[in-house]
């Protein structure tokens, strides 16, 4: 009977053993999604990151590209002015000069190099509106590229306010975490303290046990005192027996309400197998 009481109750003890390594098992699976979903965040945080950063480089470069197209702009455009002007210059001293000579000659050379001055300041009208056609046309640009460059800080901004929501659920994750943890630290040290329970109770029942056992000896082991005796002996073996059994069963009972009392505690508080694993 003890032999059949001592292998039930072994098998209960390895079955809470495999119960405790599934979940140990369980929980390391839990840990390493959990870093893996951590890595994951960190390196779409980090591919972000660069793209603003590359993004900031294209809208430099754009930006010192409409610069120095202003700045190509204002040469051509005094170049055109300082040119224009020395043409002015030159063609009215030329066309003074021969007006000296026409006047100096006669009438009709006169009249001829007034028809000249005047095709002269035609063509000189015609290069000024092609000037203003060029000069709108670079302002067009210019107000393009703007329209560029606008856009391009929308979409840094729109960039940055996307980096500081995966700074705030950063934080979050780290705070589950750090909660999670105070969690598991809490029910290992009761796990620990009902542990330390059970075997403060099996040792009690052992040096109960061994003392039953000396007494019955030194009541029983001294030889035959008759049938009255030998019926006595054989109650007393028979309530040894069956409290030894009792012992057990109740040993029993109290390790499996404890693994569901720790198990009922977790899905309390919404802890995953893999993390009731750890605390044990």
């Amino acid at each position: 009977m003890d032999g059949f009481n001592s292998s039930k109750g072994n098998r209960m003890d390895k079955g809470f053993r495999v119960a405790v390594s599934l979940l140990e098992n369980q929980l390391k699976e839990l840990r390493r999604r959990k870093q893996e979903s951590l890595d994951d965040q960190s390196r779409l945080y980090h591919k972000q990151r660069y793209e603003v950063q590359a993004l900031q480089e294209i809208l430099d470069e754009r930006v010192s590209t409409i610069y120095r197209l202003q700045e190509e702009y204002r040469i051509q455009q005094n170049k055109y002015t300082l040119e224009h002007n020395g043409r002015i210059k030159r063609i009215k001293a030329e066309a003074e000069s021969k007006l000296d000579v026409i006047y100096e000659n006669h009438e009709e050379g006169k009249l001829g190099m007034i028809h000249l001055v005047n095709e002269t300041e035609n063509a000189l009208k015609e290069r000024l509106e092609i000037i203003e056609k060029t000069k709108s046309k670079y302002s067009q640009e210019l107000k393009s590229r703007k329209k560029l460059v606008n856009k391009l800080k929308c979409e840094l901004e729109t960039l940055n306010y996307q980096n500081e929501k995966l700074k705030q659920n950063l934080v979050k994750i780290s705070e589950n975490s750090e909660y999670l943890e105070s969690k598991f630290f809490a029910l290992r040290e009761e796990y620990n303290f009902k542990k330390r329970d059970n075997g403060k109770i099996e040792r009690t029942h052992e040096k109960l046990t061994e003392r039953h056992d000396s007494l019955h000896s030194i009541a029983y082991g001294k030889g035959n005192f008759g049938s009255k005796s030998t019926k006595l002996r054989e109650k007393s073996l028979n309530r040894q027996k069956l409290s030894r059994n009792r012992s057990t069963a109740m040993m029993g009972t109290t390790r499996t309400k404890s693994a569901r009392s720790f198990i009922n505690i977790c899905n309390k508080e919404n802890i995953g197998a893999q993390s009731m694993a750890e605390l044990l």
